[in-house]
């Protein structure tokens, strides 16, 4: 179990990655991605940082991802399994409710990782076409120590830009950012029906399933996994 001491160093990680308001200044060959047929500039935002429209635009298009099951089952293509995964999704604690989804992005600690198409030849700003929510809190280990770790809540892509290795690009620059501010894991949450996104997060992205996980602490009856991998230290990232 940490000490108070350790505790306390670890409340100033925290805080130091809470304050930082730009994540993505040591990470600039990261803030494009230019491939398969997509030309994005990615940038980080706190929650009251956004415009109006862009949290518009990511409120909606959690939306209608959530709607249309797309992100939800990550393309998961067989009828029975996504229609069983969207019925557990509306009756869990998870379940849509417009103001409870407002509430959550608006939240002081609600960081975004946007993507946003290339500016046109005006100068005007480019469309925005994903997002990934995330934070930086603690987290219980299984020994009941309190760790810093940097948390995915959602990751959401528009159609368009979907299948092309966005995604994957932008969960590895949340995983930079997490090294870059000392974090010891990155943490997600997935349903135990959503075997695509499993597979993806395990074996594109070397998650595993987390100490805490329902299914690590012989809870049958939770629906979901906890997923979370190491982070290194912030030399690897930086060589010093």
């Amino acid at each position: 179990m940490k000490t108070p001491k350790g505790l306390r160093e670890h409340q100033k990680l925290l805080d130091l990655a809470n304050a930082n308001t730009s994540y993505l200044d040591k990470l600039k060959p990261f803030s494009k991605f230019n491939r398969n047929g997509l030309d994005v500039a990615l940038s980080t935002r706190h929650a009251s940082e956004l415009s109006k429209e862009d949290m518009e635009f990511c409120f909606n298009l959690t939306k209608t991802n959530m709607e249309t099951i797309r992100s939800l089952t990550s393309a998961v293509d067989d009828f029975r399994t996504c229609t069983a995964l969207l019925k557990r999704y509306n009756a869990s604690s998870w379940g849509w409710s417009d103001q409870r989804k407002r509430t959550e992005l608006k939240e002081d600690t609600a960081r975004f990782l946007l993507a946003r198409s290339q500016s046109s030849a005006d100068g005007a700003p480019g469309q925005l076409v994903a997002f990934v929510h995330f934070r930086f809190d603690f987290e219980s280990t299984a020994d009941e120590a309190q760790i810093p770790v940097i948390y995915c809540y959602e990751i959401q892509l528009s159609e368009p830009v979907q299948r092309k290795g966005l995604g994957k690009f932008m969960m590895q620059i949340i995983e930079l950012i997490g090294i870059q501010e000392k974090m010891l894991k990155s943490m997600l949450t997935v349903f135990q029906a959503n075997t695509s996104a499993i597979k993806f997060y395990r074996t594109i992205l070397n998650y595993e399933i987390d100490e805490i996980s329902p299914s690590q602490c012989d809870d049958d009856e939770a629906d979901y996994e906890i997923l979370s991998k190491r982070l290194p230290h912030r030399a690897s990232l930086t060589g010093k």
